[in-house]
């Protein structure tokens, strides 16, 4: 079985990247995407408004290129 990331360091994500798949991927379990986009709030809203948008909701928008970190 893959063994669960234990974070750290950063991701630069990628078309069709989702916080909800990361967290499935980094922690085993994809409810944890809460604690991905609180760390990254700051960037991902900054990102969502360049990008047109009013607000990321939450995490929902991410874009290609955005550089996240790990908690």
């Amino acid at each position: 079985a893959v063994q669960p990331d234990t974070g750290g360091g950063t991701y630069v994500s990628q078309k069709g990247d989702t916080l909800w798949d990361l967290a499935q991927e980094w922690y085993g379990d994809p409810t944890k995407y809460t604690v991905i986009y609180q760390a990254n709030a700051a960037a991902i809203e900054s990102d969502a408004k360049r990008r047109g948008k009013s607000s990321s909701n939450n995490g929902y928008w991410i874009f290609p290129g955005l550089t996240i970190t790990r908690p």
